[in-house]
């Protein structure tokens, strides 16, 4: 379906307004409604909410004031004298600010909550859904829903609120679904009910205004009679209404939709409003709809119970005001996602650690509540007034969050290690941990007293020293979360290998998988020896190359389309057009090392020193680029890229999306967004990207691990190539959107890596590698226990199958059960086998917050398992 396409009831708030801010329904009205007969008994539902971010109208702690004094409160006094009266807030951080503020209001909250008369949306927050992780959106519900069901005991949270950004990720409404909740009320979209689906065929009803805080379709000024429109008076305000409600009766027998008409009474902090003129609307005849206050919950109730033949949507809206948050907050960004990756792989490794102690006692979990709270706070509101004080506490809530996750999985993978039955007479045993679900073999560095590296085998396994007493090795065929053990060794191997530190200049390298030919300022050649494949057109741009364009924006502010950069010639900068020379500066049987380095000058890159580093392995098949930009001195409206020009023609551009791939012109909502956003979902660019972008074709395939959050795959220049030129956004000096907000500056040194993947055609084909770039395997040198009884090399879980990812292996919330969560990536059905390294004596399906379990059939202690395409499961595993 093209959304695009006003087809669907669009119930004229605008009108609403019009007739209901004249101050007309008193007693000297003459002439009766005329309103259709479709219409007749039915109900105006007034919406009353007020949307707020956490703090973009001014600083965090007046804005948490502000939602106290001027929403919250005068709600709750409101809800107090007139049980008639319903509120909505947005999500559950409002409440629980709340209650840090007012824990003796607890009850009153708690009564409120289990009347209906004050619904609290069932996420944590509001954020952009495609910056987060998948699991992290996960936990949203956890904070959320969850959170209201076990603060306020027969409560609940039923409906998500989003009324504010303009992107929407696809597997958003299945996380919703799945996790007990029934309907998102969102905005910036064409106006309409909706069921909103992702590609599993799960999801919610959804309702959008059009806009939230538009006077044209939210009632946000009914309580002022100086809003009124001019002149006409009772019966020109009625017959408008009519006429209005006579236009749409067709659509709203279309889709059967009951006569229930949503009207939303909110705006951005806009208070706990009445309606002033309820009683007089309502005293009309009889027959005409009458006015009642509801929650959202009760309006998307209303209309369920009509069994509307909604219109179906499906796919990623990809986000329009993506410049706000990776491009112009990389370090805070950069922070975000390491916790992303940390808190789940601490839980993981925190689980095993406590099923091998046969006890959850030292399970960290006010620890991991903390982490998960301060990773997930930062929602859309980047920037605004005092929006450096704002920007700085979301970055160092995720640094936080970061921390803790990284100080978890040391503890417990530490803790794992020394259990290992190593043998410390052959050497310092490393533990070398996996985290991901499937087996891999990847670099690892590891920092000890040792000359050389062995594998359990006493097999020398080739390393590289590193700066720091620290080396390199690549350890191969590590099981799925999972060990291997291997052995430092001081002696010196006679024939072994070394590293050498070199300053040559050096134009060419080749080993048994690459041919590459270097270039000042970039590469010229990377020729596949295993593909047979040039992988790169250097005609325009050369591989990795850094460029810089005038890139003038504001983040978030109300415009239908990403704003794009500049690029006539007179505002960019090319690595190239300064010849740096590249110089081979390391050489071992790990890896070899090319470097180039512009110093700052007021001939090169006048803003900053860059440099890069290319790194080529030896064993594997991969390439890693690093790229600095030292010394940046915030210059506003200034951006830098990179640029891999891929030698393909109709390349399929895919990359990773929260629990899913997005196939750029496949994967995205049909048509265009509506109401304002008239461009179609398919051409918005740049897009969000999580560990990883590819192009493809039937021939080969390239994926690029990201270090960053936002991506494009277009030529932004003025004569734009035809074939895919992948570039990540690494820095953007932009502006708040706030006309009182700050630049985003940030000034200083910043560091980028990225690896480069080739392989077979399909993205099926590349995505683990991309994954794998991102999560380090982890060395761990180990003492081992006494009665230390562990194997050299095991796997704790596993799941069989190339489609499925596990998400989450963690303590279940209310006992001691293992919590287990997969999402099917590849889309495809499967029946996988689930392998945990401890016998399962019960197992059961629940929802994703762990709740409403049906129980598995198990056989000899091992879980099969039916997973639909682009399904995201959870299993509550109970052990032995």
């Amino acid at each position: 379906m093209n959304i695009s396409q006003k087809n669907i009831l669009a119930v004229c708030s605008g009108v609403v307004v019009s007739v209901c801010s004249v101050g007309l329904f008193g007693a000297q009205a003459q002439t009766p409604p005329r309103f259709p007969k479709y219409f007749e008994g039915g109900s105006i539902l007034v919406v009353p909410s007020s949307h707020q971010d956490i703090a973009w109208m001014d600083s965090i702690a007046r804005c948490v004031e502000q939602r106290d004094h001027q929403v919250i409160t005068p709600a709750m006094d409101m809800m107090g004298k007139d049980p008639g009266y319903h509120f909505s807030l947005e999500d559950s951080l409002m409440v629980m600010e709340y209650l840090g503020r007012h824990p003796d209001r607890k009850a009153q909250l708690a009564d409120l909550v289990r009347k209906g008369q004050l619904e609290i949306g069932a996420t944590y927050n509001q954020p952009y859904e495609s910056l987060y992780a998948g699991e992290s959106l996960v936990r949203q519900t956890y904070l959320g829903r969850r959170w209201v069901k076990k603060t306020f005991p027969g409560g609940d949270a039923v409906t998500a609120w989003s009324p504010d950004v303009p992107g929407r990720a696809m597997q958003m409404p299945q996380i919703l679904g799945k996790a007990g909740i029934r309907n998102l009320i969102i905005s910036r979209h064409e106006q309409g009910f909706y069921r909103w689906l992702s590609p599993d065929g799960t999801g919610v009803e959804m309702y959008t205004p059009g806009l939230y805080a538009h006077p044209d379709v939210c009632l946000w000024n009914w309580h002022a009679p100086k809003d009124a429109p001019p002149g006409g008076g009772v019966n020109t305000a009625i017959d408008s209404i009519a006429q209005v409600l006579k236009r749409q009766e067709g659509n709203y027998s279309k889709f059967k939709l009951p006569s229930v008409l949503p009207v939303f009474m909110t705006g951005d902090a806009s208070g706990a409003w009445t309606y002033k003129y309820k009683q007089e609307f309502n005293n009309l005849s009889a027959s005409e709809p009458k006015i009642k206050y509801a929650t959202g919950t009760q309006l998307m109730d209303a209309i369920a119970a009509g069994k509307p033949d909604l219109p179906t949507i499906t796919g990623e809206r990809p986000n329009v005001w993506l410049y706000i948050h990776g491009p112009t907050h990389h370090w805070a960004i950069s922070a975000m996602r390491d916790a992303a990756r940390l808190l789940p792989a601490a839980e993981a490794f925190a689980t095993i650690d406590g099923l091998l102690t046969g006890s959850f006692n030292n399970y960290p979990q006010a620890a991991f509540e903390a982490a998960w709270l301060a990773h997930l706070y930062p929602d859309h509101g980047w920037g605004g007034n005092y929006g450096e004080l704002t920007d700085e506490t979301f970055r160092q809530k995720e640094e936080h969050a970061r921390d803790t996750g990284s100080r978890i999985l040391a503890e417990s993978t530490a803790s794992i290690a020394n259990r290992v039955k190593a043998n410390p007479a052959r050497g310092q045993p490393v533990v070398v941990f996996n985290s991901l679900s499937w087996e891999r073999s990847d670099p690892v560095t590891v920092a000890g007293a040792g000359t050389r590296v062995t594998d359990s085998d006493g097999k020398e396994i080739l390393s590289q020293p590193l700066e720091g007493g620290k080396l390199v090795f690549i350890a191969k065929n590590v099981p799925a979360l999972g060990y291997k053990t291997y052995y430092l060794v001081k002696d010196s191997l006679k024939g072994t290998a070394k590293a050498v530190a070199v300053a040559e200049p050096a134009t060419n390298h080749e080993n048994q998988f690459f041919r590459i030919e270097l270039a000042p300022g970039g590469i010229k050649s990377i020729f596949d020896k295993t593909l047979n494949k040039e992988l790169l057109r250097t005609d325009k741009f050369l591989g990795g190359e850094l460029f810089t364009m005038e890139s003038v924006g504001n983040g978030a502010g109300e415009f239908a389309e990403v704003q794009k950069p500049r690029t006539e010639r007179q505002l960019m900068e090319f690595a190239k057009q300064y010849k740096p020379s590249w110089q081979k500066v390391e050489s071992g049987p790990v890896f070899t090392v090319f470097e180039w380095s512009m110093k700052q000058s007021e001939e090169k890159f006048r803003r900053c020193s860059p440099s890069q580093r290319l790194i080529v392995y030896q064993d594997i098949k991969r390439i890693d680029l690093e790229t600095s930009l030292i010394g940046w001195d915030g210059t506003p409206y200034r951006e830098f890229r990179l640029a891999f020009p891929i030698n393909m023609e109709k390349g399929q551009v895919s990359y990773e999306v929260p629990m899913g791939v997005v196939e750029v012109g496949k994967s995205e909502l049909a048509g265009a967004a509506g109401h304002m956003y008239k461009q179609p979902c398919k051409d918005v660019h740049p897009r969000e990207v999580q560990n990883w972008f590819s192009v493809n074709n039937g021939d080969f395939g390239v994926t690029i691990s990201s270090s960053v959050a936002v991506f494009d795959y277009i030529d932004p220049t003025e004569d734009p190539v035809s074939y895919p030129v992948l570039q990540p956004l690494l820095l953007a000096s932009r502006k708040s959107c706030h006309w009182m907000g700050n630049y985003y500056m940030q000034t200083g040194d910043h560091h980028y890596r990225f690896s480069i993947y080739p392989h077979a055609g399909g993205w099926q084909n590349g995505w683990r590698q991309g994954v794998q770039a991102n999560t380090p395997l982890i060395a761990v040198t180990s003492q081992p226990a006494p009665g230390a009884s562990l194997a050299e090399t095991l796997s704790f879980c596993s799941v069989t199958g190339d489609n499925l990812a596990i998400t989450a292996l963690k303590k279940a919330e209310d006992d001691d059960s293992v919590v287990l969560r997969c999402v099917d990536m590849a889309g495809r059905d499967s029946e996988p086998q689930f392998s945990l390294f401890k016998p399962v004596s019960h197992a059961e399906r629940t929802n994703l917050i762990e709740e409403d379990g049906q129980p598995l059939t198990l056989a000899n202690g091992q879980l099969k398992l039916k997973v639909g395409h682009h399904a995201i499961e959870t299993l509550k595993l109970t052990t032995e």
